[in-house]
């Protein structure tokens, strides 16, 4: 199951409640002013071991792109500027094409079975759970564009204990 939603109308009713806590704390935080650095983590308090990464990229067509899945950490992407596309799939039954979940917590896979795809613009974020099958950075039909977004990690844990 993956959760929708938005930075400018929380659903407090509708989220887990350390879910809720990452997401104020992530709009407390001077998001235009961070600076996109690729793989450098930005410490989250609100549950141990969370974090975020800032990311600017240009979004890419489909057929450019691979599934990714985590066992470990929950992944919340959040639109800041542009619009994205993003594929998922609720099944899981193929072989990754590149096997990192030991080490790095991710493994690449080809086109998943069953695939959907959401729009996300500026504001919008979604949430994956762990062992679900995504593909992110995806353009939609108006072509590539300048994505900014950021992708928080949350250990699975985290919201088991909150």
């Amino acid at each position: 199951m993956i959760i929708l939603g938005s930075l400018c109308a929380l659903a407090v009713d509708c989220l887990p409640k350390p879910i809720l806590l990452v997401l104020r704390e992530i709009v407390a935080c001077d998001l235009a002013a961070l600076p996109a650095n690729g793989d450098a983590k930005h410490d989250l308090t609100s549950i141990k071991g969370a974090f975020f990464l800032v990311q600017e990229t240009t979004t890419q067509p489909l057929k450019e792109t691979k599934a990714e899945v985590h066992e470990r950490l929950i992944d919340i992407h959040i639109v800041l500027k542009g619009k994205e596309r993003l594929g998922f799939s609720l099944q899981r039954d193929q072989k990754p094409m590149e096997d990192h979940l030991a080490e790095k917590d991710y493994a690449l896979h080809p086109a998943p079975t069953g695939e959907q795809f959401i729009d996300l613009s500026g504001g919008d974020f979604v949430i994956f759970p762990t062992g679900l099958y995504h593909r992110p950075k995806l353009h939609n039909e108006d072509g590539p564009q300048f994505l900014r977004k950021i992708v928080v990690k949350i250990p699975k844990e985290g919201i088991a204990n909150g």
